[in-house]
């Protein structure tokens, strides 16, 4: 039995070198395919304007906004993220934020598909990078992984490691088509992929920020991880600075409240997610030095229109570690500095405002309608350079959102 796991474990590590491999050659040793280049008509949810705003008004923005503090004078980002098969993120951050600061981009992404070199989204994902890393401000040690990027969370992986050659980073974007709530069907879940984030980004004394897009409601956590989080919202509140705000916004005092608050479904969306982000500031404030957690912005938007109510959210944080020196009791050193940080549950109850003031993506694009035709013009120019025909996508726009034009 033993031989046979070990045979298992090998065969398994195998793969995932072969995975991690396959890509790095391809870009320099694969000729491209002419079949490659013929325009894509299939278009996704990532494709609608909506998503541009979250792309432009929250990734772009925050990294604008946080330039100073998390390159200091540094002239270079360097950036974790699941860029999907046609890089908008990638062409979007270096356009609208590296050109423009004059930054050169590195960046690590991680994307699973099919292994065969002829596979049409092999053809697509590696056309796609050489348009990215032709670009005079990029990194030529840049690449995408053919890999889960959930096998972070297992330090013996090859995810892991190629993780921690390229970090730290300056910003990291888990852009996820599922749910961060549930354990997903791989061999990690993304728990510890977050908890391992963290834990390599702790060599950072810079601030950095995340951005994680996910699934939210209901029918988008499982039961083991809804218990765990609701442990973590009652801890909090057994302390006063904590309970004081979660009564006066939420009227939420105690844990029968919580347990009926989260049958409503946009109490669901908060509660859940306020419990989340408590444990990673937990985790945080155990590290050396430890790190205090901001919610810097909070979108919403719906993609299951049967659902009852939105059902995706992106959210960003600032991860900013505290340095602390030690008290000195018998004032050997009279002007000692010491430096206190908040308590856990004073931070923590600083993401109930946040939380609660969370902006609806749909709501704003649809009560402005030159916010609407921006997001939209900025989308197909980006679709255009990804080789998608824009005659087809205002078909498709037409048929898959509702917005009045």
């Amino acid at each position: 039995m033993l031989k046979e796991l070990r045979m298992h474990n090998l065969k398994q590590e195998a793969e995932e070198n072969f995975d991690d491999d396959l890509l790095e050659g391809i870009i320099d040793s694969v000729e491209i395919n002419p079949v490659s280049r013929l325009v894509k008509s299939e278009f996704e949810a990532w494709h609608l304007p909506r998503k541009q705003f979250v792309r432009i008004k929250q990734w772009v923005d925050l990294i604008e906004r946080n330039k100073r503090k998390i390159l200091a004078d540094r002239e270079q980002i360097n950036y974790l993220s699941l860029p999907g098969d046609d890089l908008l993120d990638l062409r979007v951050i270096y356009d609208k934020f590296c050109v423009k600061n004059n930054v050169m981009f590195q960046f690590l992404g991680f994307n699973k598909y099919p292994r065969e070199a002829k596979h049409p989204r092999t053809n697509d994902i590696n056309l796609s990078l050489v348009e990215v890393k032709e670009k005079k401000l990029i990194v030529q040690k840049s690449k995408v992984i053919n890999n889960d990027i959930n096998q972070i969370g297992n330090a013996r992986s090859s995810a892991y490691m190629a993780a921690k050659e390229y970090g730290p980073y300056d910003v990291i974007n888990l852009d996820f088509c599922d749910s961060i709530f549930s354990k997903q069907s791989t061999s990690m879940d993304t728990h510890r992929l977050l908890y391992e984030i963290v834990y390599l980004q702790s060599v950072r004394r810079n601030p950095w920020l995340m951005f994680v897009t996910s699934r939210v409601g209901k029918k988008h956590i499982d039961q083991e991880t809804l218990d765990k989080l609701m442990v973590c919202f009652q801890d909090n509140l057994k302390h006063p600075e904590f309970l004081d705000v979660a009564n006066n916004k939420m009227g939420v005092k105690g844990f029968s409240d919580v347990v009926n608050s989260i049958k409503n479904h946009d109490s669901h969306v908060n509660i859940t997610l306020i419990s989340l982000l408590k444990w990673l500031l937990s985790s945080c404030l155990q590290l050396n030095p430890k790190v205090k957690i901001e919610l810097s912005s909070t979108l919403t938007y719906v993609v299951d229109t049967n659902d009852e109510g939105v059902d995706i959210v992106s959210f960003a944080l600032l991860f900013t570690p505290v340095e602390s020196r030690a008290s000195d009791k018998f004032s050997m050193v009279p002007d000692a500095h010491y430096s206190k940080l908040e308590s856990e549950p004073s931070i923590a109850s600083e993401f109930i405002d946040r939380v609660l003031n969370k902006k609806n993506c749909d709501t704003l694009l649809k009560e402005n309608s030159e916010l609407w035709s921006d997001m939209l013009s900025q989308t197909e120019s980006l679709l255009s350079n990804a080789r998608y025909d824009l005659s087809k996508y205002r078909e498709w726009l037409e048929k898959h959102f509702t917005y009045p034009r």
